[in-house]
């Protein structure tokens, strides 16, 4: 279905003069089986994440890029389901208690070094009455 769009997309570009951008080859194979990710891996990873935000559960904002950036230091990366890096919103603002606050959680898959791992960072959220965001996250 999407060699159609594509190729209509395609003609409809050149015929118009607008530059054709390349298609990008995802940058992880995510029909590859999972390298393994030890325990000692995870913990390392969990505590670089922890270093990097503290041990307080609360915050102004989802404190997403301070994750990503201690991860990096591993070469791991976040990765959405086309193998790309993982680029999105965190959506809900439900307050603490409220069974709406349930429904607001992410399970970002994990790459290191290109390659696909059996290990997730997972995130739940919900706001406290003062503003704040209460977040629970780990590494499976």
């Amino acid at each position: 279905m999407r060699n159609w769009y594509v190729k209509l997309n395609k003609q409809a570009q050149v015929e118009s003069n607008i530059p054709v951008e390349p298609e990008v080859a995802p940058a992880v194979d995510m029909s590859a089986k999972p390298k393994r990710a030890t325990q000692g891996e995870k913990k390392q990873w969990h505590n670089a994440i922890e270093q990097a935000i503290g041990t307080s559960s609360y915050f102004e904002q989802i404190p997403l890029g301070p994750m990503m950036e201690a991860l990096k230091q591993f070469g791991v990366t976040t990765v959405q389901e086309d193998g790309t890096d993982w680029s999105g919103l965190f959506i809900g603002g439900a307050e603490c208690g409220d069974p709406k606050a349930s429904s607001q959680n992410a399970k970002l898959e994990l790459a290191r070094n290109g390659e696909l791992v059996n290990a997730e960072l997972y995130m739940t959220w919900c706001k406290m009455p003062s503003g704040s965001y209460e977040v629970v996250w780990y590494i499976t």
